[in-house]
């Protein structure tokens, strides 16, 4: 039947929305289980005229009256209609809150500087009070915060006059006088080479054979009888100065070359060396090139003879001479850079002291 098939499809599709009353009719047509809605009542009443019409055959007027309207119970006023909204504000908050975090953290704001002991004296507390008339100036104390303590305060503070202690160390008075300055001593160089002839013969010297002359040892000096050539030192000696204890006596030996009485610098071998010529009459450099004598212009002078110091330099190209403490004449030459010391000495001069000291 179309009446029941919807009745039942009704009450299957809103099985909610039945009233929990029921209503039971009897009959073979309507014994079903009805609800009592107003509603599904009217179309019952009426599935059962129009069989009732169907079976007689005529023709029947039904008067289909609008179902009265559905009043469903209303919810009071202010009550939520969703049982879960509190849920939402926790939520809410949360987002808020976490999003707050986030920003501080990435864009933080500065706070203002906690005050520092310094900076609590430059304040109020630096300020000088004005004292009155008859009250003195309190002094004020700043005691700086520890770890236990806390932040500085500012109390006043009777003043504390200062124990003056006596000191047992007398107070000297202030003077313009300075020490006088110390004598830096300056060390003595090292002699190369060094003989006294005090014990007779040093094998150091290189002494010739077949020349016209013989050495021989007297009261600790060295003289001979003739002429004799000695040498001395490295062909590899640069920058040097030989300074010799020697007794110059009158002679007939005159100032030319191959003479006696010849002090040799830088001495290559016998025929190319520097050489300084002083006896009885007088004194002068030679440069001897090739066994050639060639005299140094401008150096002849005319020191006195006797017991003497002299001090003979080789510094770089530069020759030097220093009789009894005064400079004798210099010459600078390119010739001959490096070589020993020789001497040529015949019976009108003794030596009794001898040393090379090397230039720095």
């Amino acid at each position: 039947m179309l009446f029941r098939r919807t009745l039942r499809e009704l009450i299957a599709e809103s099985p909610e929305e039945a009233p929990t009353q029921i209503a039971e009719f009897p009959g073979e047509s309507l014994g079903e289980i009805i609800p009592s809605d107003p509603q599904i009542q009217a179309i019952v009443q009426m599935e059962s005229q129009f069989e009732a019409a169907m079976d007689d055959d005529e023709p029947i007027i039904i008067d289909i009256k609008p179902p009265p309207p559905i009043i469903r119970p209303q919810l009071p006023s202010g009550q939520p209609k969703k049982k879960y909204g509190w849920l939402f504000w926790l939520v809410l908050i949360l987002a808020i809150g976490v999003g707050g975090f986030l920003l501080g953290q990435r864009f933080p704001i500065p706070f203002a500087p906690q005050p520092t002991p310094e900076s609590s004296q430059t304040g109020e507390a630096a300020l000088p009070k004005t004292p009155t008339a008859t009250q003195k100036p309190a002094e004020q104390v700043v005691v700086e915060p520890t770890a236990t303590t806390s932040p500085a305060r500012e109390f006043n503070a009777p003043p504390v006059k200062p124990t003056i202690v006596p000191s047992s160390t007398p107070t000297l008075p202030p003077t313009d006088t300075l020490p006088p300055p110390t004598d830096t001593p300056i060390p003595t160089p090292t002699p190369i080479f060094k003989d006294d002839f005090n014990t007779g013969q040093n094998p150091a010297w290189d002494i010739p054979d077949n020349q016209l002359g013989e050495l021989f040892w007297v009261s600790e000096t060295v003289t001979v009888t003739g002429k004799v050539w000695m040498y001395v030192g490295s062909t590899e000696w640069t920058d040097y100065e030989v300074v010799i204890d020697a007794n110059v006596t009158d002679s007939r030996e005159r100032l030319d070359p191959n003479s006696p009485h010849i002090f040799a610098l830088r001495v290559v071998d016998k025929n190319n060396f520097i050489a300084f010529q002083y006896n009885a009459w007088g004194a002068k450099w030679w440069i001897v090139e090739n066994g050639e004598w060639t005299e140094v212009p401008n150096t002849y002078y005319d020191p006195d003879t006797g017991p003497v110091t002299i001090i003979l330099t080789a510094d770089g190209n530069k020759f030097s001479v220093n009789i009894r403490g005064e400079e004798g004449p210099n010459f600078i030459t390119d010739k001959f850079p490096q070589g020993r010391v020789g001497l040529f000495i015949a019976n009108s001069l003794s030596i009794d002291n001898f040393k090379v000291v090397g230039l720095p």
